[in-house]
């Protein structure tokens, strides 16, 4: 499939700069897009058709208003780009490997 083909020449990559710099490093595999709690509940219950039994409470002392990841060392390291990351194909991927 494209997807496997892609996520092989990924992996591919990122062996060739491990052999070349003989070094590791660290990257995030994020879009850069942030959601919120009620967004994903939202859209989990669309996508399931199922009620879900949850309550939304305060956030906790010291917890950030908002956490986005970037991918910019992956790219900028790897030429990764973010795919097949939307906020469907992310839960629905979800969804299907817990089997939901």
């Amino acid at each position: 499939s494209p997807t496997m083909v892609k996520s092989i020449g990924f992996l591919i990559k990122s062996i060739e700069f491990l052999t070349k710099k003989n070094n590791s490093f660290e990257v995030n595999l994020a879009t850069g897009k942030g959601y919120s709690v009620k967004e994903i509940v939202d859209k989990t219950i669309e996508l399931t058709e199922k009620k879900l039994n949850f309550k939304f409470v305060d956030r906790r002392y010291g917890d950030p208003a908002e956490l986005i990841a970037s991918s910019k060392n992956a790219y900028q390291i790897l030429n990764w780009k973010p795919q097949f990351s939307s906020l469907d194909n992310i839960l629905l991927t979800m969804l299907k490997t817990y089997n939901v």
